[in-house]
Order: C-alpha cells, then sequence, then structure tokens
C-alpha cells in the first residue's frame, strides 16, 4: 500500500541530493516501463500522460491508503518526475537510495542509460559512505554492475575508471 511515509521517505532520499524534483510512489503492480525497471524519469509528454492515467485508475487507486492525497498527487505529474514503483522500499536504504539517484541522473543527463547517469548515481553512493552502510552500498554497487556495463556514452570511462578507483569493482 502507498502510504504518506513512504512518499515522505521518497522525498527525503531525493532530498539529499535534490530540491525541486517531483517524485513520486506508486504500486508494484502499476508499469513504469520495462519489467526489469522498478523507476522511471518521464521525459515525454506521452510518458506524462500515460504514468497519470495508471494513476488514476480503480486498479492503480486500491493500493493507495484512503488518507493519501492521491488525485493532488497524479496533478504533479509533469516531466522529469521521477515515478518509484513501491517495491523499491522492501530493499535495503542503499538500494532505494540507488533507484532514487540514478533516475534524478537522468533529469541531469537526459533519457538514456548513459555512464554519466550511472556515475551520479555511484558517486552519491559513494558520498553516502558514513550515512548509509559501506556494505550495503558495495552490494547494490556489484548487483547493479551488469547495467553499469551496458551503459552508452557519454560517461562511460569516467564510470569506470570511478567504480575501479572508489569500489575496486572492474567494468
Amino acid at each position: 500500500m502507498i502510504s504518506n511515509a513512504m512518499l515522505q521517505q521518497a522525498g527525503t532520499i531525493l532530498g539529499q541530493v535534490a530540491n525541486g524534483v517531483n517524485i513520486v510512489v506508486v504500486p508494484q503492480s502499476m508499469s513504469v516501463g520495462t519489467a526489469e525497471n522498478p523507476a522511471i524519469c518521464l521525459k515525454s509528454a506521452i510518458q506524462v500522460n500515460w504514468v497519470k492515467k495508471q494513476m488514476a485508475a480503480p486498479e492503480v487507486r486500491k493500493y493507495v491508503e484512503d488518507d493519501v492525497a492521491w488525485d493532488g498527487i497524479i496533478g504533479t505529474v509533469a516531466l522529469d518526475t521521477l515515478v518509484i514503483q513501491e517495491a523499491v522500499f522492501d530493499g535495503t536504504v542503499a538500494y532505494r537510495s540507488a533507484v532514487i539517484w540514478h533516475e534524478h541522473g537522468h533529469v541531469l543527463h537526459g533519457k538514456t542509460e548513459n555512464g554519466n547517469v550511472y556515475l551520479y548515481e555511484v558517486t552519491n553512493l559513494t558520498n553516502a559512505v558514513g550515512v548509509l552502510d559501506g556494505e550495503e552500498i558495495r552490494d547494490v554497487l556489484e548487483m547493479r554492475s551488469v547495467a553499469y556495463r551496458a551503459a552508452v556514452d557519454p560517461g562511460v570511462a569516467a564510470l569506470r575508471q570511478f567504480l575501479q578507483q572508489n569500489w575496486q569493482i572492474t567494468l
């Protein structure tokens, strides 16, 4: 169930690196694109309309707690909104942060899964050592290394160098 606490937690994680960016959490049953992707940064009007339509559907609303101002949240969905599936919150804080910071990387570096987007994610995770558990961060980086390997330019060389220097992870 989507709760105000879950929405607040998502905003807090995003707030560590950005202000003024909209983030919404949606039920796991709602599609955000491909099956393996638990989140999306909306980069087109078509995506915005698609997400708003899904959020308004009774099949989605039934997974939202009654005290959540869901219609108001739907009204905030716009370009560069981060849409995160609730299952992300079943993971560690490091994983939640990685997903949210990755999607924020798309706000800054475009819609493609490029090295700069991933570099933004891993840099923020690295900067959070001491706040987040270092082993949890390493686990997330290793788990997501398949995606890092698939990154396209720009930024691939910088991503590889950063992971090698800071985490001894070779892509």
